[in-house]
């Protein structure tokens, strides 16, 4: 599996990212530009979970952290 895309509005976002991690894929989260507070808040909040990426840290964020998506309206993060 290589990439899923998962928007942030989906009421199993969390699930979709853990199963993707667990199956070695990474994930791009995308959100309105009108949902950033609850953008930075689900970022911050797989970042630091433990053990999601496999280690024992949490996800590791791409350099296009928080990078707005111009053409489609929205913020855009490649967790992996």
């Amino acid at each position: 599996m290589g990439n899923l895309t998962v928007w942030l509005d989906e009421p199993d976002w969390q699930e979709q990212v853990k199963k993707a991690f667990k199956q070695g894929a990474s994930v791009s989260l995308i959100a309105p530009l009108d949902a950033r507070g609850d953008f930075k808040s689900a970022i911050l909040s797989l970042a630091v979970e433990p053990g999601l990426s496999g280690g024992g840290g949490g996800a590791t964020l791409s350099p296009w952290f928080c990078s707005p998506v111009a053409s489609k309206g929205s913020y855009a993060v490649i967790l992996k």
